[in-house]
């Protein structure tokens, strides 16, 4: 279920953003497809509990580039590529696996990435044996506005 909830919550992003409708579209399948990646990372790396290695944390950054290279076989879905593939970038560069920095992240890149990481720590995973409450995951990305997050979308989520 998360796909389905980082698509939800990026297409209210959309909404209250006034993204038009077909960017929305488009953006809700990018949500879809932003960890199709995954398929290039080995089931044991993601399902690990405890902390990852220097190996593990090398397949889990090819990821996006993974997730890249299946698209690029899909015409019509440049748009969507681009943004399913930048939502690990971060406004200062310290993301990947581009390291894109600021405005150089889409805008739909810039949504994907508020909208995962509020889905992922409101979520269970593996390697964490809580999950946050929607009012306590919110200060964590406040912190992180302007340095990792565009300001303007994590004040709009």
């Amino acid at each position: 279920g998360h796909a389905g909830q980082v698509a939800k919550m990026a297409a209210e992003i959309a909404l209250q953003l006034g993204i038009p409708a077909e960017q929305t579209g488009e953006l809700i399948v990018a949500a879809f497809m932003h960890d199709l990646g995954k398929l290039g990372v080995p089931i044991e790396v993601l399902m690990n509990e405890g902390t990852p290695s220097h190996h593990d944390w090398r397949a889990i950054h090819e990821q996006p580039h993974f997730t890249e290279v299946v698209m690029k076989r899909t015409p019509g879905f440049e748009r969507i590529r681009l943004w399913a593939s930048e939502q690990y970038e971060r406004l200062n560069g310290t993301g990947y696996h581009c390291r894109k920095k600021g405005k150089e992240i889409s805008v739909g890149g810039r949504i994907l990435a508020v909208a995962n990481a509020f889905c992922a720590l409101t979520a269970p995973r593996p390697y964490r044996p809580y999950t946050y409450e929607p009012l306590d995951a919110l200060p964590i990305l406040m912190q992180s506005r302007g340095r990792h997050y565009d300001t303007h979308i994590v004040n709009t989520l």
